[in-house]
């Protein structure tokens, strides 16, 4: 009997060992399970860390980003300025366009020298108060031109033109507006010498005296004028009195 009780108790004991080292076991394999959690929970951190690290690269690119926004509003604000700058220029070509205008407008109001294409010269009766006849030079144009010097008079077959009677110089050259006429007086003075013409030939003077191209012809009333060698012709004036002067 006693034997079998300290088997027994034997049996407990060694049942009561291998349980303790079980327990002992389960708990060192526990403590590892809950080591690897918080293992884990690193890693999982360590993994975290990388977003965050990524945040930080997300936020460094959105920095540069918004320098490179704010760089691009900088240059669009000077392409702005730069678009504001050529509309100031072309303002400016506009102010210069309207100038050129009014110059042009300028030069078209006053059109230099009369010529025979622009004026319509015809002879202008005296009425017999006086021996000189009047040239009569109309500005048929659209623009303002002047009377340079004297005209030149001659009529067929003469050897030189009438000569100019230099006393007759007006103070100013006379400006023919559209419409309006200019004179100039031929002196028939009486001499044995006399001789009458029916066409009369007048060329035009320019700004140098010297004569212009072209010519035009008028037409004597009645027999002819009667000329002689010691005709003259006068200056060209702005009106009739002047002229017979």
């Amino acid at each position: 009997m006693r034997i079998r009780r300290t088997r027994r108790a034997l049996t407990f004991l060694a049942v009561a060992g291998v349980t303790v080292l079980a327990t002992a076991a389960c708990g060192t394999n526990g403590s590892s399970a809950a080591d690897s959690p918080n293992g884990g929970k690193g890693a999982g951190s360590s993994v975290s860390g990388s977003p965050a690290s990524g945040s930080s690269a997300e936020k460094t690119a959105d920095v540069s980003a918004a320098k490179e926004g704010k760089t691009g509003s900088s240059a669009q604000g000077q392409d702005a300025s730069g678009t504001s700058g050529s509309s100031g220029a072309s303002g400016g070509n506009s102010g210069g366009s309207g100038s050129a205008s009014g110059t042009s407008g300028a030069a078209a109001a006053k059109g230099g020298a009369c010529t025979t294409g622009s004026v319509k010269i015809s002879l202008a009766d005296t009425g017999g108060t006086l021996p000189a006849v009047l040239l009569k030079a109309t500005n048929a144009s659209g623009s303002s031109c002047d009377l340079y010097g004297f005209p030149t008079v001659g009529y067929p077959g003469a050897q030189s033109a009438i000569g100019a009677n230099e006393h007759s110089k007006p103070q100013a050259v006379v400006t023919l507006a559209p419409g309006k006429s200019g004179y100039a007086a031929i002196s028939l003075p009486s001499g044995a010498d006399k001789h009458r013409e029916k066409v009369l030939t007048i060329g035009l003077r320019g700004r140098d005296m010297g004569p212009i191209d072209g010519q035009d012809t008028v037409t004597a009333f009645g027999s002819g004028i009667a000329l002689t060698d010691s005709s003259m012709v006068t200056y060209w004036q702005s009106d009739e009195a002047a002229a017979l002067q």
